[in-house]
């Protein structure tokens, strides 16, 4: 073993270095649409989906009901029950939402 240690030309440990880095950024990035400012909602007790519209679209300036659709569509939401603890996407002016 040494004696590959004593013929390697640093090429191989800047390989090995550029692979560990490449795996830690795409083991530990984030999606950053997802994390945006504005753009994700944790739900608490007693939020419905009404509630969170509401609350959004003072923000983006669109209709309720618009943003109630909106949230079920990008959230694969079959019906209108959320649970506390639960991560939505909600509606931005870079979602395209406004359009």
């Amino acid at each position: 073993m040494l004696s590959i240690l004593k013929h390697a030309d640093g090429s191989w440990y800047v390989f090995l270095l550029a692979l560990m880095i490449g795996g830690w950024v795409f083991f530990t990035g984030t999606d950053s649409s997802a994390d945006a400012p504005g753009e994700s909602y944790v739900v608490s007790e007693g939020d419905t989906l009404w509630s969170i519209a509401e609350e959004v679209t003072e923000e983006v300036d669109i209709p309720v009901e618009k943003t109630v659709y909106w949230l079920k569509q990008e959230n694969d939401l079959h019906d209108r029950w959320i649970q506390p603890g639960q991560k939505l996407k909600v509606p931005a002016y870079e979602n395209g939402v406004n359009d």
